[in-house]
């Protein structure tokens, strides 16, 4: 049994995330070991407090760095804020980042209960024939609520924010049951371990209506929101066979059939097959013996995976939706007081019937190899993978839909690429040990196909987070995905951008988006890891660094805050420009300039530990004290705030925290 406490405030003022937890875990066995049971229960209550973090962030990054914080007055609660007349101005970034943090009260309250049991049962009649079976259930109920003061600015002409929501709820089943039969046969000099079984997982998730009020928590403002009931479900049958001959040859062998509840009946299921083969050389007599060589392995696999994440649960089916807000209404009648009564809309949602998984057909072949008893030891590998019916949302070509965006399957993708793992202990003694460990990684990605029938040319497809409300970045075959789809920026004699002048790639006189070009992506050419441990006696110094080279990202602060039009998003105030300005000079925003895709090639160390073992203290206790940083530091070109961008587009990001960490150990 355990009872656990945790408290942790956020980047930004106001975050904070506060949890209760009790566990108890039951292993009883039964029969002298042939049946046992795990049996586990969690319990934990979440407080949790939200702040508008990215709102927060971006007006701190692109106000007005002179301006107080607090106006000396009870207007807007104290905050300094900049007005249009006696109000507070609504044109963009303007309200206070401190007020926008302490005048919004998000809470959250939640339970969830998390239950599993294994049972694992060794057949008496047959001790190599087990059966498992596991069952486990997660569920989640949540009630929160927002509340602004109708003196912060941020909502000061609507008279304040109040916004119940709940209870909401979420929900997790699993069952799993397979039988294992593993066996040596010494008659013909080989193991078998045969697994077939049966998976099914249950997904449901429930957002209660409701609707928003004035900070009076009775004036309704219209943004009334329906109930959303989401469920979806997976399940699979599955086969696998471990074959080892001698000890030299090896064969693994699966099938799995998965059906989702995400794709139409006709598309639902999916079969995904693998098989891998390995000689074991070191076992050969050539070989065994030789006191240096004591692993050598030759591996070679094929297999196809599906997908199915990330998208929505009802993608397939015309679904109508209620429309929300005071934009989407129309009127009814009027009430006995005058007042207008609105009623809400349906609307359809965009739908693809067609809809299935995304596959991908992977070739791997693979050395290990282990010397001086695995004093030094590694792999290398080579793999290729080729995915058909790639799974993205995408915009939709006009009139083709009921949305601007759809989630569809849109084409095909190669990738391939080398591995390699080496460790390594130079030095074993009693009182000094040294571990290395290295891995290098070189892949290439490119998109082979998108069109929806053979041979037909196909537009770069538009993708990514949009900068000024303009996608950066495109889809297109023989390209990496995500790539960068902007102009090529013209560089005057002293190497300063010149506004507006792009490269006229297509020759027609005149730059249009026919002029885009591709110009690098997010994906790494190479991948490098590196860890080290250094032991003296009871204390030991361990980090780990790792690197990408060949990856770029697209600065959207620079590109959206760089220009002087942007000093002056209205005539009540000035604003912080970025530093780029100083660089570029622009009077207007260049989003499409490759100016703003920049090298984020980088070194990162993420920890370093020093760690000391006391030992047993009187033979009572063991103690053991250790120091912890992590996001040590990071070396790179780019000039953003940190080059590791999730899909490359660096824009209201903020730093990734460094923290330092004691923790105390006893041992009874």
């Amino acid at each position: 049994m355990s009872l656990g406490y945790y408290n942790q405030d956020g980047i930004v003022k106001t975050d904070n995330a506060t949890r209760y937890t009790g566990n108890i875990n039951l292993s009883p066995s039964f029969f002298d070991g042939y049946l046992k049971i795990n049996i586990s229960a969690k319990g934990a209550i979440n407080k949790n407090r939200y702040a508008q973090s990215g709102q927060a962030i971006y007006n701190a990054t692109v106000g007005d760095p002179t301006r107080p914080v607090y106006s000396g007055n009870d207007a807007f609660g104290g905050y300094s804020e900049i007005l249009s007349g006696s109000e507070p101005s609504t044109t963009s970034a303007t309200y206070n980042p401190l007020g926008l943090l302490e005048q919004y009260d998000s809470r959250e309250n939640m339970k969830r209960v998390i239950a599993n049991i294994d049972v694992d049962y060794k057949m008496h009649f047959l001790p190599d024939l087990k059966l498992h079976v596991t069952g486990g259930y997660d569920y989640a109920s949540a009630e929160s609520e927002v509340s602004v003061p109708a003196t912060a600015a941020q909502y000061y002409r609507q008279g304040g924010l109040y916004t119940p929501s709940g209870p909401n709820t979420a929900e997790n089943r699993l069952f799993t049951a397979y039988l294992n039969y593993n066996k040596e046969i010494p008659a013909i000099k080989s193991r078998i371990d045969i697994t077939a079984g049966y998976d099914w997982q249950y997904w449901k998730s429930y957002v209660s209506a409701g609707d928003s009020y004035t900070a009076d928590r009775v004036t309704s403002i219209n943004a009334q929101w329906s109930a959303d009931d989401q469920r979806h479900a997976l399940m699979s049958y599955y086969a696998r066979l471990n074959w080892s001959f001698d000890g030299r040859y090896l064969l693994t062998a699966t099938i799995r059939r998965d059906g989702s509840s995400r794709f139409a009946p006709e598309s639902r299921w999916g079969t995904f097959p693998s098989v891998a083969l390995a000689w074991n050389i070191a076992e050969e007599k050539f070989l065994k013996g030789n006191g240096v060589l004591n692993n050598l392995k030759l591996r070679a696999s094929y297999g196809v995976t599906g997908q199915q994440d990330g998208i929505g649960n009802y993608g397939y089916l015309p679904v109508y939706y209620p429309s929300t807000g005071s934009n989407s209404q129309y009127v009814t009648g009027i009430d006995g007081s005058g007042n207008i009564i609105y009623g809400n809309y349906y609307q359809a949602g965009s739908y693809i019937p067609e809809l299935t998984w995304e596959t991908t057909a992977s070739w791997n072949a693979g050395l290990d190899f282990g010397f001086l008893e695995d004093r030094i030891s590694g792999s290398i590998d080579y793999y290729t993978r080729n995915t058909r019916d790639l799974l993205a949302t995408v915009p939709a070509a006009a009139g083709t839909n009921f949305t601007r965006t759809i989630t569809t399957n849109v084409g095909n993708m190669h990738s391939e690429g080398v591995e390699v793992n080496i460790n390594a202990t130079p030095v074993d003694t009693r009182d000094w040990t040294w571990n290395l460990s290295a891995n290098f990684t070189w892949q290439k990605v490119k998109i082979t196909n998108l069109a929806f029938t053979d041979d037909a040319e196909v537009a770069p497809t538009l993708v990514g987070t949009t900068v000024d409300s303009k996608y950066v970045q495109a889809f297109a075959v023989g390209q990496t995905p995500y790539a960068f789809y902007v102009h090529k920026q013209i560089y005057d004699d002293n190497g300063r951008p010149i506004e507006g002048a792009y490269a006229d790639l297509d020759g027609d006189g005149s730059i249009t988006t026919d002029d885009r070009y591709f110009y690098h992506s997010p994906t790494p050419d190479y991948m490098l890891g590196f860890s080290t441990s250094v032991r003296w006696r009871n204390l030991t110094l361990s980090t780990s660094l790792r690197a990408n080279i060949g990856n770029y990202a697209y600065n959207a602060t620079a590109a959206n805050n760089g220009a002087l039009e942007t000093l002056k998003y209205a005539d009540e105030a000035l604003y912080n420009l970025s530093t780029s300005y100083l660089g570029t000079g622009f009077q207007t925003r260049q989003i499409y300039s490759d100016h703003y895709v920049e090298n984020a090639s980088f070194l990162k160390m993420d920890n370093l530990i020093l760690n000391y073992d006391f030992g047993k203290i009187k033979d009572i206790v063991g103690l053991n004290l250790s120091f912890m940083a992590q996001n040590v530091f990071t070396i790179t070109k780019y000039s953003g705030v940190d080059p590791e961008i999730y899909l490359g587009v660096d824009q209201n990001f903020y730093p990734r925290p460094r923290i330092y960490s004691l923790g105390i150990g006893l041992t009874f």
